[in-house]
């Protein structure tokens, strides 16, 4: 579905992403982890091209679109789910869903994203600006559905979230994944994250670091050295 083929990305001087190489699998909810500054979203923004990587290549479906503009990419089938959420404070939240509306048969559209997230359809002509953080998560999440993509990129996704909003935010991530879609979870927050990763990535200082489709691989060590957490044994 997707592979990132020795992709390094500057931006000016800095040598931000250094020779990465991913893939993420038709179905596969992959997991792509590390600290703050790691380079996480800088590989977000080289796959959906907002960044464009100095040299590697990046395929999607087997085709290299690592020059590709952002638009064929997401007319290509690759729909983001944006770090801060980004929902458009004056329009409703039916606007905002309605922004990236790809028409699909028996895919996702209003009816579906309002049975997935009720609390949208009670609140569907209320503005963005007027919604919590949780509400405005569901409105991305359901805003890029609303493209009917075959991958999903989600950037840190339960950034500044409610725990319990959070766990209802992965059962949600689930449902989306078991019925097809392929997803790049890009996250801080470690634990909900591995326990529906098909595939875990490491990353540290802009190259992987550590790679497994195995989640009981990863270490306390792994995790204290790589992520700062836990404690070294």
């Amino acid at each position: 579905m997707l592979q990132l083929q020795s992709v390094n990305t500057h931006y000016g001087s800095s040598h931000i992403l250094q020779g990465v190489d991913m893939q993420v699998k038709q179905g596969e909810v992959v997991c792509l982890l590390g600290r703050n500054g790691a380079g996480k979203t800088t590989t977000v923004s080289s796959i959906m091209g907002f960044a464009r990587p100095s040299s590697g290549r990046i395929l999607f479906k087997d085709v290299d679109i690592t020059n590709l503009p952002v638009e064929k990419r997401a007319r290509a089938g690759i729909a983001l789910v944006p770090q801060g959420r980004r929902v458009f404070p004056m329009l409703t939240v039916q606007e905002n869903l309605e922004v990236g509306k790809r028409d699909l048969a028996g895919g996702w559209d209003l009816a579906r994203v309002y049975a997935m997230f009720p609390r949208l359809r009670e609140r569907m002509n209320n503005l963005g600006s007027n919604l919590s953080g949780g509400e405005q998560q569901m409105v991305a999440i359901g805003r890029a559905l609303m493209a009917n993509p075959a991958l999903i990129l989600m950037d840190e996704p339960s950034e500044g979230l409610a725990p319990l909003i959070i766990e209802e935010m992965y059962r949600h991530i689930g449902q989306i994944a078991r019925e097809g879609a392929s997803i790049l979870l890009v996250e801080h927050s470690l634990d909900q994250a591995i326990r529906m990763a098909s595939r875990i990535y490491i990353m540290n200082k802009g190259s992987i670091m550590f790679e497994s489709t195995d989640p009981n691989e990863l270490t306390k060590e792994t995790r204290h050295r790589l992520l700062g957490v836990g404690h070294s044994e």
